[in-house]
């Protein structure tokens, strides 16, 4: 019996993390990434360089658009890309404490809800977010959060966080390194 009961305990709370399957999403607002609430370890880089290429990563969504393909890895068919919001967002991560922060932290959903609802676009598709939780240069290791939500009411349709090894050189090329390969590795 205690067996049967913790077996079905066991189930109940495994059934609590399922997310739910996103097949159905056929168009996309996408706001590439936000790294307002980054938690940035060990830079080395001065405060501004690093706030100019992590800035200057969403650009690549839309100049180098083959590499960094939303609607091919998540199977979309349409895709409008809306980088205004994080673009503003990603001007407020305060870069100068990269020196003392923790190694890793974690986003709490109120926080993700709250990066979410400052998010805008002119139409109320379903919403895409890269939301940058971790950067730890020493351990070479990116986490983020990819958040599906309701355009219209900011309702999270489906979060999952994605970790990966940042290549390349330079900041933007570096982390934005990271952000391919968890595209490219994307499974529902």
């Amino acid at each position: 019996m205690k067996k049967y009961f913790l077996f079905i305990i066991i189930c109940l709370s495994m059934s609590s993390f399922a997310q739910v399957d996103i097949s159905f999403v056929k168009k996309v607002n996408f706001f590439g990434v936000d790294f307002s609430h980054a938690n940035l370890y060990a830079f080395e880089e001065p405060p501004e360089v690093i706030q100019t290429g992590l800035e200057r990563i969403n650009n690549l969504f839309i100049n180098e658009r083959k590499k960094f393909d939303i609607c091919k890895h998540y199977k979309i068919k349409s895709v409008e890309y809306c980088l205004e919001t994080t673009n503003i967002n990603n001007v407020k991560l305060p870069v100068e404490k990269t020196y003392s922060n923790p190694k890793y932290t974690e986003l709490s959903n109120k926080q993700i809800k709250a990066i979410i609802s400052e998010l805008n676009c002119d139409s109320d598709d379903c919403g895409l977010v890269f939301i940058a939780e971790n950067l730890n240069k020493p351990d070479k290791k990116a986490i983020f959060i990819i958040v599906f939500f309701d355009g219209r009411t900011k309702d999270i349709i489906y979060s999952k966080r994605a970790s990966a090894k940042p290549t390349g050189f330079g900041v933007r090329n570096y982390w934005a390194g990271a952000i391919n390969s968890i595209i490219k590795k994307w499974k529902y």
